[in-house]
């Protein structure tokens, strides 16, 4: 019971009134309240999500520790946070807005948190409104869903390189669903069909099957059907036309899934484009075919010798059959004096993974041959193995023969007939003269030094000023000279010489910087004359046939390198399928072979050229930031091999009037010489600048430099930088000469800066315009 006691006063006096109430009913509602609020609060002090009751003024009400612990705060700091303290999507302003718009039937969004110390994470939020007297509260259960994202981004990531991965394979997968003809499919399976996903209808019957071609259909069909029957993973090739016209070459592997009554209801499987890969097995047998054609003998053979490959030109040349040299090793064919070195032949290769050398091999009847062979170390089937090229030399090694007789011929010419030769530097007063030159005198090289003064001052005094006249007038008309003089001889009597020569090394601006001619006693004036023609004969025969014998070598040899190159180049291409590793090796070090003999030929052809002036100039405008864009990129896959920056700096566009192939030839001269001879990682640095009507060039690289004895003699031919036996850097030595030579012809000039191991500076100026060209 529950009473009430009121005091009141009746007619007897004071008195309390006593009223009581059954409050058994409230006092267990009371007691059911209290425990539903015990309860309540251990939902919420024990909930794994946290749990935050926020007033429309967006601060906290109530909240649950797993709440303040998501947060980073205590259960204390988190009553004075406000929603926008800890909401990081978004603005104050925003949060207010959805806080007034959640009502009773509530709300559910995603947001992201920012704990106490500045990190974040995502959250999932629930949340709904509710009247408590006149305050409206949002109810909010916040549970922590970065996991959820993690792995969701996890599994979106793995699709991705799923997609990438078939992508780069060439791949589409699919899951038939038999029982509606549903298609799920991958998304490469799309490009691969050539359709896009709204053209997809998602049905195999009138997608994927209806691009089959109707030719293949039928034998699809029946492949489909041997699937079933047999009840294993299946392949097939069949051709695909896609909407855009183009057939393509599809490779299919697939398995049915069978249900417990042994009907197939799915089909599980995947498509692969497989049309450039039967491409290029089509153009490997025609490179192979076309190896058979080639005039090289090509052989592969492993590091003990066996031959595992020779073509038909090695068997033509060596007289065996194909049966006849099967399991034939390089010791059955070297001739015993480049036999024994076979083993440090190989050791070469395995060190530098190329090397040149010209062996002697025995034909099957005994006779011997020399052979120039070009090797390279690859990998043939997974080991390694040597790739040979080699050439049959016999009529080169003849024409040498010829050639070293016509010399041979020519010095003792000259020495019966007392000639010597002379060479005048015009630019240093230097002269070089042969040893015939000092027998005439009657002294030692080391008697004399190369001032021209010196030899002058062995002339009669009468003889003098006509020497000088002579010298001088031919200089200036640029025109040969010849003159009859007097010479004293170290024992004191004088003899006659007749003195020729003619200027040369002349300018852009007719100026010669050289002189050069014979010196033959003419005591018996008749018989010195006569032995002068013939010497002059011999020497231009030997040059003559010198010359012709590398135009007809060279242009031999154009020919098949062109076909290697050009065959080389077309399934190397990225057109091409990708190769498998031990083909593409192949056929990288044919290429890359052939490309280096390539230019050893055009340089000598160039070089030919160059001596007998058949150079022109084809003058034309062009823009030169394109000339040297151009080059660059031809020379950047040699320079991105060694890792080798390559820097353009031109200061603006220019156009200029020049032979533009001849210019991309300087270029290209000067580029790669500063690639070969600079280290890797290194820089190469290019810059173009215009000034008073001329345009200079500056090719700087980080490479070996150049000693100063060398500098004066880099541009004449033949010559090397780096001109040691054992020298590391190939080349013809050629190529400067011919850049020179080329500078000169457009009216330039040419030189160098370099400091050895500290990097060149190759500097070449030609004017803008040749017509009206004040640079001269």
């Amino acid at each position: 019971m529950e009473s009430v006691s009121v005091p009141v006063v009746l007619n007897d006096g004071p008195a309390n009134l006593i009223m009581g109430s059954d409050v058994t009913e409230k006092k267990k509602i009371e007691k059911k309240l209290a425990e539903e609020s015990i309860r309540t609060r251990v939902f919420l002090e024990q909930s794994r999500d946290g749990i935050v009751v926020i007033d429309e003024c967006g601060k906290v009400y109530d909240s649950n520790p797993q709440f303040a612990g998501n947060l980073g705060y205590s259960s204390e700091e988190i009553k004075d946070l406000h929603l926008w303290d800890w909401d990081a999507q978004w603005t104050r302003e925003e949060l207010l807005d959805m806080l007034m718009k959640v009502g009773t039937d509530g709300d559910r969004f995603e947001t992201v948190h920012r704990r106490k110390n500045g990190t974040h994470f995502n959250v999932d939020i629930s949340s709904i409104g509710c009247q408590f007297g006149d305050k409206k509260l949002i109810f909010c259960i916040c549970r922590d869903i970065s996991e959820r994202i993690k792995i969701e981004n996890d599994l979106k990531e793995k699709e991705e390189i799923l997609n990438d991965v078939q992508n780069i394979a060439g791949i589409g997968s699919f899951v038939w669903d038999l029982r509606d003809d549903s298609l799920e499919y991958s998304r490469n399976m799309l490009s691969l069909a050539g359709v896009s996903e709204d053209e997809f209808s998602g049905k195999m019957n009138s997608s994927i099957h209806s691009l089959v071609h109707p030719d293949d259909r039928s034998f699809v069909e029946e492949e489909i059907r041997k699937m079933i029957r047999q009840r294993k993973t299946w392949q097939m090739e069949f051709r695909i036309i896609r909407p855009d016209g183009i057939e393509r070459i599809w490779e299919s592997r697939s398995r049915f899934v069978f249900d417990e009554n042994g009907i197939p209801v799915k089909c599980i499987g995947m498509h692969q484009d497989i049309t450039e890969q039967r491409k290029t097995e089509e153009k490997l047998k025609i490179l192979a075919s076309m190896m058979e054609t080639v005039p090289a003998s090509v052989t592969v053979h492993d590091l003990k010798g066996n031959i595992l490959y020779a073509n038909e030109r090695t068997y033509e040349i060596h007289g065996y059959s194909e049966d006849e040299m099967a399991d034939f090793n390089l010791q059955q064919l070297d001739h015993p004096d480049t036999a024994r070195k076979i083993p440090e032949r190989m050791q070469l290769i395995m060190d530098q993974g190329f090397a040149s050398f010209e062996v002697c091999h025995l034909k099957k009847d005994g006779t011997k041959f020399p052979l120039q062979v070009s090797t390279k170390l690859i990998n043939w089937k997974g080991e390694h193995a040597v790739l040979s090229v080699a050439l049959d030399i016999s009529e080169l090694k003849e024409t040498e023969k010829t050639l070293k007789e016509s010399n041979e011929r020519l010095a003792l010419a000259m020495e019966a007939s007392s000639t010597g030769l002379w060479d005048f530097d015009l630019d240093t007063n230097q002269i070089w003269v042969s040893s015939e030159v000092y027998e005439m005198l009657g002294y030692k090289p080391e008697d004399l030094s190369d001032d021209l003064k010196i030899f002058i001052s062995k002339s009669h005094p009468d003889d003098r000023p006509i020497i000088m006249e002579t010298l001088n007038r031919s200089i200036t008309e640029v025109k040969p000279l010849h003159m009859d003089l007097r010479l004293k001889h170290s024992s004191g009597e004088w003899f006659w010489v007749s003195m020729k020569g003619k200027p040369n090394d002349i300018d852009e601006n007719g100026i010669p910087h050289r002189l050069i001619g014979t010196q033959m006693n003419i005591t018996p004036r008749i018989k010195a004359e006569e032995a002068l023609v013939c010497a002059k004969v011999a020497a231009d025969e030997a040059n003559r046939m010198k010359d012709e014998m590398f135009k007809n070598v060279s242009h031999e040899l154009k020919t098949p390198l062109h076909i290697i190159l050009g065959f080389s180049d077309l399934i190397l291409s990225e057109d091409s399928e990708p190769l498998p590793d031990s083909h593409r090796s192949y056929l990288e070090h044919i290429k890359e072979g052939g490309y280096k003999l390539l230019d050893v030929v055009n340089k000598i052809l160039e070089y030919v050229d160059m001596k007998h002036d058949n150079l022109t100039l084809n003058f034309q405008s062009f823009n030169i930031n394109n000339a040297v864009n151009d080059t660059v990129d031809i020379l950047s896959l040699k320079a991105s091999k060694k890792n080798i920056k390559m820097n353009i700096v031109i200061d603006q566009k220019i156009n200029v009037i020049a032979d533009k192939e001849k210019i991309k030839t300087i270029l290209y001269n000067l580029l790669d010489n500063a690639i070969k001879f600079t280290d890797k990682g290194g820089l190469v640095k290019i810059e173009v600048t215009s000034l008073n009507r001329t345009i200079l060039f500056s090719v700087r690289d980080t490479g070996i430099g150049i000693d100063p004895e060398k500098r004066e003699t880099i541009f004449n031919p033949f010559v090397q930088i780096d001109g040691s036996i054992s020298r590391r850097y190939n080349g013809t030595g050629l190529g400067l000469a011919l850049t020179k030579k080329l500078v000169k012809m457009h009216g330039g000039n040419i030189w160098v800066e370099s400091e050895p191991e500290k990097g060149s500076n190759f500097i070449f100026e030609i004017p803008i315009d040749p017509e009206n060209n004040e640079y001269e």
